[in-house]
C-alpha cells in the first residue's frame, strides 16, 4: 500500500513517526507546507530526503511569476463541481494578511491575479504529483492550507481513498474521517447502523453534564495563564529575535509565506494580547455568572477565532461574525437577549471597537470570556453556533441547537439540532425551536457511539503534537512508540475500507440525506 501524506507544521513529525510503523512493503510520499519545519526534521532525520516530497514553498515561489490559465481553471472547476475560491479561502496565509494568526489582518499579500496564478500552478503540481506517485490513499492531518483542500478534492476526483485524522472532542478519541470538508460518509454510515451506547459514552455524557465537555487538546483558559504570558514576554521576544535572525540567513525560509513573522507574533502573543485582555475587562460591561442568571430568557452564541477552519471551511457564508450576531439578535423574540462569549484563542486578538459594535446591538450582552461556557449553556434557552464543540455540549445538556455552518452533530434529530435555513425567516425557526424542542437521549448516545466506533484513543495534541496549555485527559501512554504503532495500524486498516473511496463532493450542504 502507498500512502501520500499531506502535512503542515508539527504534523510533519507525526507523519515521520507514523510512516516508520507501516508494514515493510508499504511506501509513502509527502506534501509538506512548512520549509522551516521540514529542514529542522531533515537535520535530525536525514532519511526524510529519500521520501518523494512535493514542497509547498517551491510552489508559492514559482507562482510569483506564473500567469493563470483561466480556461484551465474553469475546466478544473467544472470537473470538481465547485468554485476554486474555496481552496484559497481555506488558507488564511493566502486570503488574509501575514499577521492573521495574531491580530485582525485582512489585507492579503496576494493580488487577485497572484491568487489565481498560485491556484493554477498548485492544481497542476498536485495533479502531476498524484499521477507520478499513484498512491492507494491520501492521508490528511488538517484542513488549513490550499494544499489540504486541493489534495482532498483531486484525490476524490481520481477515486483515490482519502482519510483525515480529526479529534472527535470525546475524551482523547481521534477519528479517521473520509472528508475534512463535508460531513463524513463513514460517520453517517455508523450513525445509521444504530449501535448500543458504549460504557465510555455513558461515562462521557455523565461527566459532561456534571463538569462540562473536556477533551484532549482543549485549550486551558485562566487569568493566571494570561498574566504568565506577559511575565514571560521578554524571554519569548529574545528567542523570537534569535530565530528570526537565523531565518533571515536562509533565502528559502525568508520567502516562505507559510511562516509567521516571529518578532511581531511574539510581541502580540506576549504583550498586546494579555494587556488588551485585561484592559477590555475593565472597559467593557462583561457579565459574570450571577449577572447572566439575572438576564431571564436568552440565547447563547460562542464566537469563533478567525480566520480559522471553523469559519473559512465549515462556515463560509458567515465570515463576518458581527453581522451574523446582528442578524441572530434581531431574530430573537422581544424580551429575549443574545449572550455572546469570546473564543479563548481570541483573547486580546480584537480591539475594543469590535466589541463595542456588538454592544451597539440593543439586545446583545457580552459574557466574561474567562467564565466556563458550561455555565452559560446551562442557563440558556437556545444555543447558536457556526460549528464547534459547544453546540455538541449544548445538545448533551438537552438544549436546542441552531447551527449555521457544517458540523457532524447535525446528524442528530431536527428536534434537537437544526441547520439554519433562510435567514429572512430565521425568527420563525428560532420561535419553532424554542417551542418544539424534544431531547432524544437514545439518538444522542447513538451519535456519540458512532463517533467512537470510527476512532482510536491517542493523545494526538498533548502527546504527538506536543502542544502546551491543553487538557491531556486520562489516557497517559507510557510507550510513545507503541502509541504510534496503534495509530499506524488503525489508519492503514481503515483506509482499505470502501467508504473512504466514496466521493462526497456533490453531497447537500448540512444534514445528510439519511437524516429524517
Amino acid at each position: 500500500m502507498k500512502i501520500l501524506c499531506v502535512t503542515m507544521g508539527s504534523w510533519l513529525q507525526v507523519f515521520w513517526q507514523l510512516q516508520k510503523h507501516l508494514p515493510a512493503g508499504d511506501t509513502v510520499a509527502l506534501y509538506a507546507a512548512d520549509s522551516e519545519n521540514y529542514d529542522r526534521l531533515l537535520r535530525m532525520q536525514p532519511g526524510l530526503a529519500a521520501i518523494p516530497t512535493l514542497k509547498e514553498w517551491e510552489i508559492t515561489r514559482a507562482a510569483r511569476t506564473h500567469t493563470a490559465d483561466i480556461n484551465r481553471l474553469e475546466a478544473l472547476q467544472s470537473q470538481l463541481g465547485l468554485t476554486l475560491w474555496h481552496a484559497l479561502l481555506a488558507d488564511r496565509r493566502v486570503f488574509f494578511g501575514p499577521l492573521s494568526k495574531v491580530r485582525q489582518d485582512y489585507r492579503s499579500r496576494y493580488t487577485e491575479d497572484q491568487m489565481l496564478g498560485l491556484l493554477d500552478l498548485a492544481a497542476q503540481c498536485i495533479g502531476t504529483f498524484l499521477e507520478e506517485q499513484r498512491p492507494d490513499a491520501v492521508l490528511g492531518f488538517s484542513m488549513a492550507t490550499f494544499g489540504d483542500y486541493l489534495f482532498e478534492r483531486l484525490a476524490k476526483q481520481r477515486g483515490i481513498a482519502y482519510g483525515q485524522l480529526k479529534s472527535t472532542k470525546i475524551d482523547n478519541n481521534v477519528a479517521l474521517l473520509d472528508s475534512g470538508i463535508e460531513i463524513a460518509a463513514v460517520l453517517r454510515q455508523a450513525v445509521a447502523n444504530k449501535q448500543p451506547a458504549a460504557a465510555q459514552v455513558n461515562k462521557y455524557v455523565e461527566e459532561a453534564r456534571a463538569k462540562g465537555v473536556r477533551y484532549e487538546g482543549g485549550i486551558k483558559l485562566s487569568r493566571q495563564a494570561t498574566a504568565k504570558k506577559l511575565i514571560g514576554a521578554p524571554k519569548h521576544l529574545a528567542a523570537a529575535a534569535f530565530h528570526s535572525f537565523r531565518r533571515s540567513r536562509s533565502s528559502v525560509h525568508r520567502s516562505d509565506s507559510h511562516l509567521v513573522p516571529l518578532i511581531r507574533a511574539a510581541w502580540y502573543n506576549g504583550v498586546v494580547h494579555p494587556v488588551r485582555t485585561f484592559q477590555l475587562a475593565n472597559s467593557l460591561p462583561l457579565k459574570g455568572v450571577d449577572q447572566i442568571g439575572e438576564l431571564g430568557r436568552f440565547a447563547f452564541y460562542p464566537m469563533h477565532f478567525e480566520p480559522e477552519v471553523s469559519l473559512q471551511v465549515f462556515g463560509r457564508p458567515y465570515q463576518n461574525q458581527i453581522e451574523l450576531i446582528r442578524t441572530l439578535a434581531l431574530s430573537m423574540p422581544v424580551g429575549m437577549k443574545l449572550v455572546v462569549k469570546e473564543h479563548p484563542r481570541s483573547l486580546g486578538f480584537r480591539k475594543a471597537s469590535y466589541y463595542r459594535k456588538l454592544l451597539d446591538i440593543p439586545n446583545v450582552r457580552l459574557a466574561d470570556p474567562f467564565m466556563p461556557s458550561i455555565e452559560i449553556v446551562r442557563r440558556a434557552q437556545l444555543v447558536c453556533v457556526v460549528s464547534g464543540t459547544i453546540g455538541l455540549e449544548a445538545a448533551i445538556h438537552r438544549k436546542p441547537v441552531l447551527v449555521f455552518g457544517r458540523t457532524p452533530y447535525t446528524l442528530l434529530p431536527d428536534t434537537m439540532v437544526q441547520q439554519a435555513g433562510d435567514l429572512n425567516n430565521l425568527e420563525r425557526q428560532v420561535r419553532d425551536m424554542l417551542s418544539e424542542h424534544r431531547h432524544d437521549e437514545e439518538a444522542l448516545k447513538n451519535y456519540l457511539s458512532a463517533m467512537v466506533s470510527v476512532s482510536l484513543p491517542v493523545n494526538l495534541y498533548t502527546g504527538m503534537l506536543g502542544k502546551t496549555g491543553r487538557h491531556q485527559g486520562d489516557h497517559k501512554p507510557s510507550d510513545a512508540d507503541a502509541e504510534y504503532g496503534r495509530l499506524a495500524d488503525f489508519v492503514r486498516s481503515r483506509l482499505l475500507e470502501p467508504v473512504y473511496r466514496v466521493s462526497d463532493v456533490d453531497l447537500p450542504f448540512g444534514k445528510s440525506a439519511e437524516k429524517k
